[in-house]
């Protein structure tokens, strides 16, 4: 009788057990249930979705949000892609949405900071969850891209060009150049007699590399007696303060930044080497000789020097030389991941012709005094391309100047030892202060150029570009913290 009461009592339990936990676990449902609606219900009015169908591939997901403080709507459009889109690292491109939606994007407005996060399993059950809440999608989707900044620092294009209607004139201003100098320094070639002016463009960042220059191939003391050399950097806009302290602060020291008011990024060159023609044709006319470089470009300058005043007369007229490009083709199927975010893509809108002009290419190349002017002008009337070598190239072939290859101009980074050779003028990819200053301890040594200077002048020791780059970091992080 007991064990068959003690059996009873347990069946007992057990049904009364597994029927409150299923009223329990009920309850938890309904009340979580109420509390999404609830959710739901709050920010109905500050979203809509204009277009609810099941999207494709090729369509964007519009969002209108309701701006409370102005009583505005303002867009976001947000590509959509429909299953295993695949996770790419790319900086030139927005980020996008993995098989794990906890991760977070933001959305910079005017206005408002819109921020969107996901959560996998609310949006299996068809609700994407946001501060503004989505409602249900039929399919499962996944977010490639939310455009997080459609307009980022490095694609930032700042350009004021305008269609070219029919019938305009050759001379007329469709692609003006509306910027100011923010940092100048006029009275840079006030010597008339100005035989080589370099104009090396450099990024806001980029300061151990600006010094490694002075102190190497671009100090204006390393051409010989009754030879001037002067040697300037231009840069762009950068929207962070410490960064842009830093670089008032070098100019103070230095006197050879020019900087305007366009956003600095790899989309804005063309901006920034017309900025070059039009300080050269204003601020130093008298320069016999114009060399355009990047900051990442090494030049033997006693060989270049050499080169140049020993040309024929007759081939320094209308001169611009360089490692000049024939029949190149614009980048329309890109072979790598980004597709049309490859850093090279341009669309037939933008350049609607199947090859490029002849141009020299953009790391390093030399333009006589006759062609400055001219140059600047023309790049006033030709429709915006970014690739700011291939618009080089637009603005001679409108001239009908024709650029001059030479071979000492090396577009892949090789060892300069011969202090003079016609076939070892520039090298490009020096990328750090530390390569920088190896090429040229390297070609000082082997051009024996106590001839000219004390050898202590020449070398660079590493250290002290080092100590340099430690205190231009801790000032500008002291400025950051002001």
């Amino acid at each position: 009788m007991v064990r068959l009461w003690a059996r009873l009592t347990l069946k007992r339990f057990v049904i009364l057990s597994t029927v409150a936990g299923f009223f329990y676990i009920s309850s938890l449902v309904v009340t979580r249930w109420n509390t999404t609606e609830a959710k739901e219900n709050e920010y109905k009015d500050g979203l809509t979705i204009t277009s609810p169908q099941p999207l494709d591939e090729n369509r964007n997901l519009s969002v209108m949000t309701n701006n409370s403080d102005r009583g505005e709507l303002k867009s976001i459009s947000a590509p959509v892609t429909v299953g295993g889109a695949r996770k790419e690292d790319s900086h030139e491109r927005p980020g996008g949405y993995g098989h794990h939606l906890g991760r977070r994007e933001k959305e910079s407005t005017d206005d408002k900071r819109v921020e969107i996060s996901g959560d996998s399993h609310r949006h299996q059950a068809g609700v994407l969850r946001r501060r503004a809440v989505i409602p249900a999608i039929p399919i499962q989707i996944q977010m490639r891209a939310v455009k997080a900044k459609i307009e980022k620092e490095n694609s930032q294009v700042q350009t004021y060009t305008t269609t070219q209607e029919s019938g305009h004139t050759d001379t007329e201003v469709i692609n003006p150049h509306p910027y100011t100098f923010t940092i100048n320094n006029p009275g840079k070639c006030s010597v008339s007699d100005v035989f080589l002016l370099i104009m090396v463009t450099s990024a806001p960042m980029n300061s151990s590399q600006r010094h490694a220059i002075r102190r190497t191939w671009g100090n204006e003391s390393n051409s010989e007696p009754g030879t001037v050399i002067k040697t300037v950097f231009t840069v762009g806009k950068t929207n962070k303060s410490s960064i842009q302290l830093g670089l008032e602060r070098e100019n103070m020291l230095h006197k050879d930044i020019i900087q305007e008011d366009f956003v600095d990024s790899y989309k804005n060159l063309t901006l920034k080497t017309v900025m070059c023609l039009k300080w050269a044709s204003e601020f130093c006319p008298g320069a016999k000789f114009v060399m355009k470089a990047d900051d990442d470009t090494f030049v033997n300058i006693y060989s270049l020097v050499r080169h140049l005043k020993h040309m024929p007369a007759s081939n320094t007229s209308k001169l611009v030389t360089g490692y000049v490009y024939t029949g190149s083709k614009p980048v329309r199927v890109s072979h790598s991941k980004r597709g049309k975010y490859d850093k090279w893509y341009v669309s037939k809108e933008e350049y609607p012709r199947e090859t490029f002009p002849k141009y020299p290419c953009g790391f390093a190349y030399v333009m006589s005094n006759d062609v400055i002017r001219p140059l600047y002008e023309v790049s006033l009337t030709l429709k915006y391309v970014f690739l700011e070598d291939v618009f080089l190239g637009l603005c001679l072939e409108k001239l009908g100047i024709e650029p001059t290859h030479q071979r000492g101009f090396n577009i892949r980074k090789a060892a300069i030892t011969h202090c003079i050779s016609d076939k070892q003028l520039a090298s490009h990819w020096h990328k750090t202060p530390h390569d920088m200053v190896h090429a040229w301890n390297r070609l000082s040594h082997n051009c024996k150029v106590e001839k000219y200077h004390a050898r202590n002048q020449a070398y660079v020791h590493l250290r002290s570009i080092r100590e340099w780059e430690y205190l231009e970091r801790l000032y500008n992080t002291n400025r950051s913290l002001i």
